[in-house]
């Protein structure tokens, strides 16, 4: 049936991009809480990135084949940079923890 077919490739679309805004979200949320200015700031950065990719690559998926090795390129690069980010947030909430 094509409207499982499609279906089924849409839902396989979405998995990485919404599980990495999930992880993303409660990153943000724990930046929210530090103490630290830069850890605050990196929280929302990577969040407004993470965002911004959930939905350009579901509008390229979507509607575009084309460009999608060009894009591709442009989400490992956001996906790399924003990785950091919360990789950095969690480290050093965890060091906030336990210091107090």
């Amino acid at each position: 049936m094509p409207f499982f077919e499609t279906l089924k490739n849409m839902t396989y679309r979405w998995q990485v991009p919404a599980v990495f805004y999930c992880i993303n979200c409660t990153a943000f949320l724990i930046s929210l809480f530090s103490k630290t200015q830069l850890i605050r700031e990196l929280g929302i950065v990577a969040y407004s990135l993470s965002f911004i990719w959930l939905v350009t690559s579901a509008v390229f998926n979507a509607y575009n084949r084309m460009w999608s090795k060009f894009f591709n390129i442009i989400l490992g690069f956001f996906f790399g940079s924003v990785f950091s980010m919360i990789t950095g947030i969690f480290i050093v909430a965890i060091i906030e923890f336990a210091s107090n």
